[in-house]
């Protein structure tokens, strides 16, 4: 991982792709690749790994080298192509980590294992598999899954044995309240994969300098007339997100006139309980479909911080309805998950911001992750729709504003390069500076650098001295020779793993075969050469007579 790399990974590994490639490079050796979205939707790939094959210890390993570079910082969601092998290694390096399986690849294998052994049935199958899967409610998931299993039992082996013991990672009642930033599959890491192969056809560039030209955009980023119905919250969203989520913000305030919104009570909740899906295809993919039933929402927030709860329908289709709960804190909860999985506030919201001032909007709802770099938007008002502003003025708060989520979740806020710098990592950028800064004052014959370091010297002492931090300055200079063995064991295993570098790097495993006879073997002979290879013991020939058998001096012909 190059250090760039890094940072990304320290601001946007919350939702991690990775793949393996087929041993198609000339090292004859699985790639793994792992891939992230930053701020703007942009592809980016922020570690690659050379396997000698694809088993769980590989994978284990490689993850362990991801955790030694980025100071054990482990993704919150991991999404996979459904090996077991990676599935097994992520359970047992990255503990806090949440795996997740690429809808994709769940149904290729379906087919692969499933379609030649159900026949004409597969396809009635698949229906019934994918209104399983697309389940709201995980008890109504159990009872629809045995009554899978009762009615294919052809199928019980592998329905059993590979996906159930994975459900967690792939059914709709588990994932739907996980943060994947929209995405559902593995194609950003497929997208990588074939791009290197068109940059990098027979070129010796190596994958970390490819890491820094990978940067593939995942939507348009054209941006849009914003809305007059939201102008002040428009303002703050064109401040604080880039291009690309500023669109997709924008399309859901445009979106929201289409619907209408109704304040109700808890009396109406069995309205919200499962309906009718399309069939073969999973919920992710169909458009502003109901993600959670209304029961469970509620059971997941604290009842006494309802303020109020509220139906969002289209205007010419009343049967798909959403529901959406307003809290005390300013959040809300909408069974569309758009806020969830995705960090986008929904069009549903924004309909019922147009109804009642109480609903209130706050850029701390979006995750920081989608923000332009260092922008904190902790202390910014609470805002409502334009038509209310007269009446509603903004809330200042009194406090810095959290994180604004319903469901507990490790925070999304990112994290600066600095807060994650391990000593190493800022003795190496200070050294960087202070040398580059030293060449240049050289050459200009500059001494101003010379009082600039004194004077942060003399600083740092008088801070030393007035807070009597003896102490803290012997751990600084016992941290500091600490410091100083940890580089040299680094220098040291630097020179003890050269054979380790790209431009050396084989496959011990990978058996070549050399050209001609193997040593020790004796030549095989052609096919016109066996009926000449007949062994004739050496005779002598007569001169006299020509016969063989004798010579001139034994003649009887004499």
């Amino acid at each position: 991982m190059a250090p760039s790399q890094i940072e990304l990974w320290y601001q946007y590994s919350d939702i991690v792709i990775q793949d393996v490639t087929c041993k198609t490079n000339r090292y004859d050796m699985a790639l793994s690749l792992f891939v992230i979205l930053d701020e703007n939707r942009n592809i980016r790939l922020v570690a690659q790994v050379l396997l000698i094959d694809k088993t769980k210890e590989s994978h284990e390993w490689a993850f362990k080298q991801i955790n030694l570079a980025t100071n054990n910082i482990h993704p919150q969601v991991m999404m996979t192509d459904a090996d077991p092998a990676v599935y097994a290694a992520i359970r047992s390096t990255f503990h806090t980590t949440y795996p997740m399986h690429c809808t994709f690849h769940i149904n290729q294998n379906l087919i692969k294992k499933l379609q030649k052994l159900l026949g004409k049935r597969f396809y009635e199958f698949s229906t019934q598999f994918y209104a399983t899967c697309n389940t709201l409610h995980k008890p109504i998931f159990e009872s629809k899954w045995q009554t899978l299993i009762n009615q294919y039992p052809e199928a019980k082996q592998y329905l059993t044995n590979t996906l159930y013991n994975t459900k967690e990672a792939w059914a709709h009642p588990w994932t739907c309240r996980k943060f994947t930033a929209g995405l559902h599959a593995s194609s950003p890491v497929e997208s990588i994969n074939a791009w290197i192969k068109n940059y990098i056809f027979n070129s010796n560039i190596s994958l970390c300098e490819l890491a820094e030209k990978a940067a593939i955009p995942c939507i348009s980023t054209q941006i849009s007339i914003p809305s007059f119905m939201f102008t002040s919250i428009d303002k703050k969203l064109e401040e604080y997100l880039p291009p690309a989520i500023l669109d997709l913000q924008r399309n859901e305030i445009r979106q929201c006139v289409f619907y209408s919104a109704l304040q109700v009570n808890q009396e109406v909740i069995s309205e919200f309980e499962e309906y009718q899906l399309p069939t073969n295809q999973h919920l992710e993919d169909i458009p502003d479909a109901r993600q959670i039933t209304a029961s469970c929402m509620i059971s997941d927030v604290n009842k006494n911080q309802i303020m109020s709860m509220w139906t969002v329908a289209v205007e010419n289709k009343l049967v798909e309805k959403h529901f959406v709960i307003l809290l005390t804190n300013g959040s809300h909860y909408c069974s569309c998950l758009s806020l969830i999985n995705k960090g986008i506030i929904c069009r549903h919201y924004f309909q019922i911001m147009l109804c009642s001032p109480t609903a209130k909007f706050h850029l701390k709802l979006i995750p920081s992750r989608w923000y332009y770099r260092n922008k904190d938007a902790s202390k910014e008002p609470f805002l409502v729709a334009s038509k209310f502003e007269s009446d509603t003025p903004p809330i200042i708060p009194q406090h810095n504003v959290p994180f604004l989520t319903v469901i507990h979740q490790i925070s999304q806020n990112s994290i600066t390069l600095h807060e994650r710098l391990t000593d190493i990592q800022l003795y190496g950028k200070i050294t960087g500076l202070t040398h580059k800064a030293t060449i240049k004052a050289l050459k200009k014959k500059d001494m101003r650098i010379i009082s600039i370091l004194e004077d942060y010297l003399k600083d740092e002492e008088q801070n030393e001295n007035v807070g009597g931090d003896s102490e803290l300055d012997d751990d600084n200079e016992l941290d500091g020779e600490k410091l100083d063995d940890e580089l040299d064991d680094e220098f040291d295993d630097d020179k003890e793993n050269h054979e380790n570098h790209s431009f050396i790097l084989n496959n011990p495993n990978k058996q070549t075969k050399s050209k001609g006879r193997l040593k020790g073997t004796k030549r095989i002979k052609a096919s016109h050469e066996k009926n000449s290879s007949l062994v004739i013991s050496k005779q002598y020939k007569c001169s006299q007579c020509g016969s063989m058998g004798h010579n001139k001096r034994n003649c009887s012909r004499k």
